[in-house]
């Protein structure tokens, strides 16, 4: 459930809970089709389980507040369930003989509440500023931390012409999103991780290529290379004013 439809169940929903909403709708739907089948014969004495209709919008509203659900566990792996006004009655032929209702209750084995509400914490977060905790405060400190320690080894003289590339904030990005993830889900995107590793492998590769072409551009010498073969002019000591022709030898 991400967001109402514009249907007579969706108008039913609420903004702010609009997933469990859906699921209280989806218990008693369930219910009602469930206690239907259910007859129990004795003699002249017939049994019958019923829940309310739910044809239009306003008996739609009324189921969704008969079912109550919360967390029946403290690790969320199940949930307890209350269904209210359930009619028991009883019939001696055609006649009505008694009528009761009554609200069961039930203990289901299901994630589905703790995993709603970390996917819940987890898009607030996604969503939160950069003076709460979530994905912006997250990257703000990878950056930042990135950004002094590229920017001291720059200053120091390492060949470094972009401090923080476009790579590196799509690196910082994803990792801080993984690592979100981990926090509020308690795992992460498996395939995520696989890319991210290969994209950090790639921007690594990238900087140290980078800096590598660097240095040769440095260290090669200035001026138009001399082909193979072709004399080479050495300077003399300093204060000598001459100059020494080396020239190739052929060996006899």
């Amino acid at each position: 459930m991400i967001e109402p439809a514009n249907t007579t169940a969706g108008r039913v929903l609420n903004d702010s809970s609009a997933f469990r909403d859906a699921l209280r709708l989806r218990i008693y739907v369930a219910a009602r089709e469930r206690l239907a089948g259910v007859t129990v014969r004795q003699g002249s004495v017939t049994g019958t389980v019923s829940l309310p209709p739910t044809g239009t919008e306003r008996q739609l509203r009324a189921a969704k507040r008969r079912v109550e659900i919360e967390r029946a566990d403290s690790n969320g792996t199940a949930i307890r369930a209350t269904l209210e006004n359930v009619t028991v009655r009883s019939r001696v032929e055609d006649r009505v003989h008694s009528e009761t209702t009554i609200a069961p209750t039930v203990v289901v084995a299901t994630p589905v509440l703790a995993a709603h509400e970390r996917v819940e914490a987890y898009q607030q977060r996604l969503d939160a500023g950069i003076t709460k905790p979530g994905l912006s405060q997250r990257l703000t400190a990878k950056l930042y931390a990135l950004a002094w320690a590229r920017g001291y080894a720059q200053y120091g003289g390492a060949p470094i012409d972009n401090v923080i590339s476009n790579q590196h904030v799509g690196v910082a990005a994803n990792g801080a999103l993984l690592e979100l993830q981990r926090a509020t889900i308690g795992h992460s995107d498996p395939r995520g991780r696989r890319t991210l590793a290969v994209a950090a492998s790639r921007t690594a590769a990238n900087d140290l290529t980078a800096a590598t072409g660097r240095r040769r551009s440095i260290l090669r010498s200035p001026g138009r290379p001399s082909a193979p073969g072709s004399p080479r002019r050495l300077s003399a000591p300093t204060g000598s004013g001459r100059s020494t022709r080396v020239r190739k030898r052929r060996l006899p």
